[in-house]
């Protein structure tokens, strides 16, 4: 009697607001700093993968190893697909060859994909970042999904 209902933490509208419909400062930080760590993360791996690139391209010895993989999403909308395949296109070395909506899916080539294994869990790191800055601060990931049978031809 008299206590107002609280809105538990990711129940429907109000997210990264505490049930208020107003984001809290310690949601607006905590969003910045997701965006800007990712930001920081992804210049860092554009810069790497130009690095090996310009190293593959000057010296005389191959050491590319290309692949074609199939990668599960836990994107869910178009926005969060067209992102990720677009991340995934202007770092140096990879590019997504097809985009699959339902079930989520993309089809992606690396020039040094040396293990698929590695490869598609170096891309689920690249994904769980992004959707880590890109969704409300309360909403949880869901877990990498499982591998599909075969390694789509990488190795």
């Amino acid at each position: 009697p008299g206590t107002p209902e609280r809105t538990p933490p990711g129940a429907g509208a109000g997210r990264d607001t505490g049930g208020t419909g107003t984001p809290t400062p310690r949601r607006i930080v905590l969003r910045i700093r997701r965006v800007v760590s990712f930001v920081w993360l992804f210049a860092l791996r554009f810069v790497q993968s130009n690095l090996v690139i310009t190293v593959e391209i000057l010296t005389p010895r191959d050491r590319t190893s290309p692949g074609i993989v199939e990668l599960p999403l836990r994107c869910r909308s178009r926005a969060e697909i067209a992102t990720f395949s677009s991340l995934i296109n202007l770092t140096p070395g990879t590019l997504t060859l097809e985009v699959r909506r339902d079930p989520p899916a993309l089809w992606v080539h690396g020039t040094h994909t040396h293990s698929a294994e590695e490869f598609r869990h170096d891309l689920w790191d690249l994904e769980t970042r992004m959707l880590t800055a890109w969704r409300p601060v309360d909403e949880t990931i869901p877990p990498v999904p499982p591998s599909p049978r075969g390694d789509g031809g990488a190795g």
